[in-house]
């Protein structure tokens, strides 16, 4: 808890972090927005990662880190925050491809092939869950690969498609 000044005017600032001790103590699970809340740019926000590994390991709460950048997979995010001082299970982390994989895998259990349209991460995260892929990050450039593609997905049963974020996408993948 923070101690107030003398002022009237140091309590006015003080009361916001007031505040937030208050909330912090009074709730045991948080989740954090990676990307601009504590990453923005590769690079830190303040000392955000110094505020979750005290909410973690001094207050003993449960701290959940959620990322709509589909670039990576869970474990890399963990290694990826190591980098600034703040170790996290890579269990408490939630990237859109690992949540889209898991949407997929609740809703769609019989589902034995997924045609996905989108990255590598992508394609771990529905693998990991037990699916079988088709689909590439960046191969479909002709009519011809859109073909061959096309019929490979026939014969192996496509039960889902998903999009997610591609660098190379174009139109012959969405056609």
């Amino acid at each position: 808890r923070r101690v107030h000044g003398d002022t009237q005017q140091q309590k006015v600032i003080m009361e916001p972090y007031e505040f937030f001790d208050d909330l912090i103590l009074r709730y045991d699970h948080f989740i954090f927005d990676c990307d601009g809340v504590l990453i923005f740019h590769g690079g830190e926000i303040g000392k955000s990662f110094k505020v979750l590994s005290y909410i973690q390991t001094v207050l003993k709460k449960k701290v959940y880190i959620l990322s709509n950048y589909g670039g990576g997979d869970r474990k890399a995010f963990a290694d990826y925050f190591a980098t600034f001082g703040f170790i996290m299970d890579p269990d408490y982390i939630y990237s859109s491809a690992y949540l889209t994989a898991k949407y997929v895998k609740a809703k769609y259990r019989e589902v034995p092939t997924v045609y996905y349209l989108g990255n590598e991460c992508q394609k771990s995260a529905l693998e990991s869950l037990g699916f079988k892929t088709i689909g590439e990050e960046d191969d479909v450039k002709t009519v011809g690969d859109y073909n061959t593609l096309i019929a490979e997905a026939k014969a192996r049963n496509i039960g889902a498609v998903v999009v997610s974020y591609d660098p190379h996408m174009n139109g012959y993948k969405i056609y």
